[in-house]
């Protein structure tokens, strides 16, 4: 076997043997199946400001951030990611985001925590899910508010996940006040829990959560479904590996015998003529 075709052939046993495994952890456990970029621990217990009171017992509070933007006169803030130390916040701020002023060397970028407030107006079909993060930015020395950013930055939320709900989407929610919501073009990453989208302005954001179906014990959840789908998948990738390999090599066996020469036959000893000397 060439190192190509070994390579290849290696290359799909891997795939499909991950398939199998991950369809296996991902049954026993909803937090095992993760992507392998995202390593293989579960995402930890989100932090609320307001828990559950069956999670009161042991949740820890949620981080807030404060973080300083320098100003550059000409092109205003440089590219950085800005992350609360639980990681339930990450804003990544690209080249001039926020644009310079007159008078400003700095901006002061604040990130708090807050519970969802009560009776507040949420789009059709969607409820918060977790708690609602305020975003400001404010120029220094001044202290005047730059709620609009020059170019977009990627803001990702972490949600926490309900146990008892199998189909589900979630999507970051905006608002100028906490209590009227807007929703926002967003990316739900269900397995990592988090969920992010492209903002130009600051203010209130929260992660707004669609339950589109409940599980039900007494017949068979999606969850089921899925695994068996990615388990046939698994073994389908390596049925036809192991075909391919036998197809491989019967055309191989067949080449060399139509490549071999036929065996040369030995001529016949001369037959001995009688001498009539004797």
């Amino acid at each position: 076997m060439t190192d190509s075709r070994r390579a290849l052939v290696l290359g799909l046993g891997v795939a499909g043997a991950y398939l199998v495994l991950a369809a296996v952890s991902g049954r026993l456990s909803p937090f095992a199946s993760r992507p392998i970029l995202d390593g293989f621990a579960p995402p930890p217990p989100y932090r609320w400001v307001s828990p559950p009171p069956d999670l009161a017992s042991t949740n820890k509070p949620p981080s807030a951030g404060r973080f300083t933007l320098s100003l550059d006169p000409a092109t205003g803030s440089k590219a950085d990611v800005f992350s609360t130390a639980d990681g339930q916040v990450s804003l990544a701020l690209g080249e001039g985001a926020v644009p310079s002023r007159p008078g400003q060397d700095s901006v002061a970028l604040t990130i708090t925590p807050m519970a969802p407030a009560a009776g507040v107006e949420v789009p059709r079909n969607l409820q918060i899910a977790g708690n609602v993060y305020r975003i400001q930015a404010e120029y220094q020395p001044d202290e005047n508010p730059a709620p609009r950013l020059r170019s977009p930055a990627r803001l990702v939320l972490a949600y926490p996940l309900p146990l008892d709900v199998a189909v589900y989407h979630h999507t970051l929610l905006r608002s100028m006040d906490g209590s009227s919501w807007s929703t926002l073009r967003s990316t739900d990453s269900l397995v990592g829990q988090l969920v992010h989208a492209d903002v130009t302005e600051l203010g209130f954001f929260a992660v707004g959560q669609a339950v589109l179906s409940s599980t039900n014990p007494s017949s068979p959840s999606s969850g089921d479904t899925v695994f068996v789908v990615v388990l046939v998948a698994g073994f389908a990738v390596l049925a036809v590996i192991v075909l391919m390999e036998i197809r491989r090599r019967t055309r191989r066996r067949a080449a060399r015998s139509r490549r071999r020469p036929p065996p040369r036959r030995r001529p016949p000893p001369p037959r001995r003529r009688n001498d009539p000397r004797e």
